[in-house]
């Protein structure tokens, strides 16, 4: 499935979320695998409740750090669409 703008994401239901404390990174977890978050990716996965849209999501994004929500929206368009093709994200 391809996204947009307006793709409303959300994890698959076999992935999740989480913090480990000991690394102080958040990981996203998997059946059989994981994977360790950057603080950006972690922001934009946290967002991906199937409520709010990639273009709602950029947008929050931008005011919380002060950045530019295009350039945001772009880096997680491409984000998200590789999750999608890996089937850890869904669109509600």
């Amino acid at each position: 499935m391809k996204l947009d703008r307006n793709s409303v994401p959300r994890l698959a239901a076999k992935v999740r979320l989480q913090f480990d404390r000991h690394s102080g990174r958040h990981l996203l977890l998997y059946p059989e695998r994981g994977m360790q978050l950057e603080d950006s990716a972690a922001a934009i996965i946290k967002r991906c409740d199937g409520v709010h849209s990639i273009a709602e999501i950029a947008s929050h994004l931008a005011v919380e750090f002060d950045a530019d929500a295009s350039d945001i929206e772009s880096d997680a368009l491409e984000f998200l669409q590789a999750l999608c093709d890996r089937a850890l994200l869904v669109v509600a």
